[in-house]
């Protein structure tokens, strides 16, 4: 397994503030942030917002971790198998409900009708259904 390469940066310098306000300490800062000017100009550092601190911007490899195997993902994202095919709507439905589930609701809703027909003086009031007509009322529900 390969090292990551990670960019960062790398914590270089940071000097305490003193709570003493004397005349020699004020030229020991001013001396201190001229020199930290001129490392800046020949080093490859950032300064930080306080204008004290010095950041790194050498590639630092962590070598040390590891990626656990639990977190890598081996297969692309996306629909796999017959659902590939389906471009429209329609064929995703039809890939879910499949004309045989229809036929079967047909077949069930049928005997249904049968039992009620007695009630009915005529046939077309408890008329047999078909595949067409479930289709249809499934399309008004959806």
């Amino acid at each position: 397994m390969q090292a990551s390469q990670v960019t960062s940066y790398v914590f270089l310098h940071e000097e305490e503030i003193s709570d003493h306000d004397s005349h020699s300490e004020q030229s020991e800062d001013e001396e201190s942030s001229i020199d930290i000017e001129q490392n800046l100009n020949t080093c490859l550092c950032f300064l930080g917002k306080d204008k004290k601190t010095l950041w790194s911007k050498m590639l630092v490899i962590m070598s040390e971790t590891k990626t656990r195997s639990h977190n890598i993902v081996t297969q692309s994202s996306g629909v796999i198998g017959a659902a590939k095919g389906a471009k429209t709507i329609l064929k995703a439905w039809q890939l879910h409900f499949p004309d045989s589930v229809f036929e079967e609701i047909v077949q069930h809703t049928n005997k249904y009708i049968q039992k009620l027909r007695a009630n009915y003086t005529r046939d077309r009031d408890a008329a047999d259904t078909d595949v067409c007509e479930i289709n249809a009322v499934l399309g008004l529900i959806y």
